[in-house]
């Protein structure tokens, strides 16, 4: 699982092979208005809070939301922030305003402009950038952990059964 934008570097030329190694995809979309309110509102009932609308009333999660563009991953930004501002502050509600100075504290209204091929130096293009390079290593590396994880567990279970084996009464 990754950010959209993984899709766009596993596709070029110098990532194929580690593309053809994943096993497993999966891709979460941008959450509409019911679906971010859902999501803060189920996850403050985890936690134990029985009434979430006090914390988050409608027009801090339609902030919540307007901010996030509906990303998960932002959405949990903004809210652990807002939740420890209120915290910090004694507040019992989260109010839209306090969103909108965490997400510009985070700079989220901020937009980068597409990377072109031409800012690189040629050296670079063609390239994976250290970034990817370290990204693919991590892919890697999780690969062979989870590998060595399931043969360790076939061996476990071997090793266990043989176990079993030896106490059992003869008949």
């Amino acid at each position: 699982m990754g950010q959209p934008e993984l899709d766009d570097k596993l596709d070029s030329r110098n990532l194929r092979q580690l593309k053809q190694r994943i096993a497993l995809r999966s891709q979460l979309g941008c959450l509409d208005l019911a679906e971010t309110r859902g999501y803060v509102h189920r996850r403050l009932q985890i936690a134990g809070n029985q009434n979430p609308d006090e914390v988050f009333p409608m027009d801090t999660i339609l902030e919540v939301h307007r901010q996030s563009r509906g990303l998960p991953r932002l959405v949990n930004t903004l809210c652990e922030n807002a939740l420890i501002h209120g915290y910090a502050r004694q507040l019992p509600t989260i109010s839209p305003e306090m969103i909108a100075d965490i997400a510009a504290d985070f700079r989220l209204n901020v937009e980068h402009a597409p990377e072109s091929p031409a800012e690189h130096s040629p050296a670079e293009q063609g390239r994976p950038s250290e970034e990817v390079a370290q990204a693919a290593r991590t892919l890697l590396d999780l690969y062979s952990y989870l590998r060595n994880a399931q043969q360790s567990r076939a061996d476990l279970r071997v090793l266990v059964g043989a176990r079993t084996h030896k106490n059992e009464p003869h008949i």
